[in-house]
């Protein structure tokens, strides 16, 4: 069996969705498959108007901004299981998400400073996860996750009465989570029951930012490790 779906937004900028899924089963086997693609894309235009007094003066600041996005998105997922016995079967299943080209642009227009902000980022994301059942009351099972996210944003500072000033930064994530599983029970008779097992966990996080000006210093970059065992 199947199914096929599709989805569009009007506006300013269009927006829309197509996939689908499949599945099918016997007596042993069944699987399942996904599919989906989605376009996002927004645009705002926001004006703000703030007053401030300061010393009994009054300041109007005023900010006409324009916000824009755009998107591409895939997820998928793909699983299969086996049914040997009433007791007995192994799950596998893969499932994905992908941005491999976000884009945004973000202009500011003001009685006192303009700015511009364009950034473009890719993220990823896999997991793969394995479980069985046996009919003697073993049960095992492995889940791995694959995170990856970067980014690099180009800003632009241009004071009425300073001076201009322009920047960037790249900045990423790298995520590794594994997770193992082990159980069994036994069966002693008259109602009596023995359980045990073993878990795993291992987390790696790599998180950074650095700043690139030859006015910011390094003291501004960042670059956080994790190794997380539990």
């Amino acid at each position: 069996a199947g199914q096929l779906h599709a989805a569009y937004e009007g506006g300013y900028y269009n927006s829309w969705r197509a996939g689908g899924n499949l599945a099918g089963s016997t007596a042993k086997f069944s699987f399942d498959a996904m599919y989906d693609l989605a376009r996002m894309r927004s645009m705002l235009e926001p004006l703000t108007t703030t007053r401030h007094t300061v010393d009994g003066q009054l300041y109007e600041i005023t900010q006409k901004q324009s916000m824009a996005s755009d998107n591409l998105m895939h997820n998928m997922r793909v699983g299969g299981s086996w049914i040997p016995s009433e007791k007995s079967r192994i799950d596998i299943a893969y499932t994905g998400s992908f941005l491999p080209s976000g884009k945004g642009d973000l202009q500011s227009e003001g009685n006192h400073v303009d700015s511009r902000s364009q950034i473009e980022d890719n993220q990823a994301m896999h997991n793969l996860s394995l479980s069985a059942q046996t009919g003697f009351g073993l049960s095992a099972g492995a889940d791995y996750t694959r995170y990856r996210t970067t980014s690099r944003q180009e800003m632009s500072v241009e004071p009425v009465d300073g001076t201009p000033s322009e920047f960037a930064i790249d900045a990423g994530q790298r995520i590794d989570r594994l997770s193992l599983y082990l159980d069994q029970q036994c069966d002693l008779g008259r109602s009596w029951k023995l359980n045990g097992g073993a878990r795993f966990s291992y987390i790696h996080d790599d998180d950074y930012q650095y700043y690139l000006s030859d006015a910011m210093t390094g003291d501004l970059d960042t670059d956080l490790r994790l190794d997380e065992y539990t």
